[in-house]
């Protein structure tokens, strides 16, 4: 199976001589109104909404991509759970259209807290 799935990701129609997209930053979103704040606000918050004008598809995710090429952001949405996000992170890393050589990852995601832990709206990594 999983052979079969590297051979899908292989045939996207991305020719040898087509420059690999360069990208700075993965935003990683779990579903859509995850998704559509970002693509809503831009990559520079309100204002700049044209930013992820760039929609490229991809078959692997929930949603097509979104690319920024000034600023050289990607916007993906894999769904939620680790299988669909296993499967469609796989199938990004493994997309010849793109150059992440040099690209940082941020996960999004929203996420309960135990009160006693954390107050609403607060921001938490993981380690």
């Amino acid at each position: 199976v999983a052979l079969l799935g590297a051979a899908a990701v292989l045939s996207f129609q991305w020719y040898a001589d087509d420059p690999a997209l360069p990208v700075r930053v993965v935003v990683v979103t779990m579903f859509p109104p995850e998704r559509e704040e970002w693509v809503r606000r831009g990559v520079y918050g309100a204002g700049h909404a044209a930013a992820f004008g760039r929609a490229l598809e991809f078959d692997y995710g929930l949603e097509d991509l979104r690319y920024d090429g000034d600023a050289e952001v990607l916007l993906v949405t894999t769904g939620i759970g680790n299988t669909a996000a296993a499967a469609c992170i796989t199938a990004l890393g493994l997309d010849k259209r793109f150059d992440f050589t040099k690209a940082y990852w941020l996960v999004t995601g929203v996420a309960g807290v135990d009160p006693a832990d954390a107050s609403v709206g607060s921001a938490m990594w993981a380690s």
